[in-house]
This record gives C-alpha cells, structure tokens and sequence, in this order.
C-alpha cells in the first residue's frame, strides 16, 4: 500500500509522513482514523500532538481549543434540535 514514502519505519516525508505526527509507536493520522473521530476531534488529537514539536505551541494549542469548541457547540446544537423535536431526554 502506497509507496515507501508512506510506510511505517520509512522515515520523515513532508507530506504524507512529518516529522511532527510520526514521534511514537503510531502516527497521530493512524490514530485519528483507527478511532474513526470525527472531523473537529481529529484535528484536535493533531494540534495537541504537534503542538510541543513544530515550533508554535501556544499557536497549536489555541487551535486544538477552537476545534474542540467547534465540536462542542455542535453536539449541544443537535442535542437541542433533538429535544425540541422530542422532547426532553430521561422523561
């Protein structure tokens, strides 16, 4: 699958193996898909991850806040859209 590039033990390629997601026993992408997380929660595992090694951690870690906010607002969103159409839930 893919070319060596890709493969795990391959070493640092930009694009599809950075240095900053590939620290550890398994690259951060590998976990997010594994984990089948959604859209924002993946990208807040990446900021999170990254966020001592790429140099801007402050910066990282501000945008993995904003994906989990995101994410948060969101699920309270559908929760009630849900409630107004059912009522509310435990009754």
């Amino acid at each position: 699958m893919g070319d060596a590039a890709t493969q795990p033990g391959s070493g640092h390629d930009p694009v599809s193996r950075p240095s900053h997601y590939t620290r550890g026993k398994i690259e951060v992408l590998d976990f997010i898909e594994d984990q089948k997380l959604a859209y924002h929660l993946g990208n807040v595992i990446k900021y999170v991850c990254r966020a001592s090694y790429k140099g801007r951690e402050i910066e990282d870690l501000r945008k993995a806040r904003f994906y989990l906010d995101r994410h948060i607002a969101l699920r309270e969103a559908e929760s009630a859209e849900r409630e107004s159409i059912e009522g509310p839930s435990g009754l």
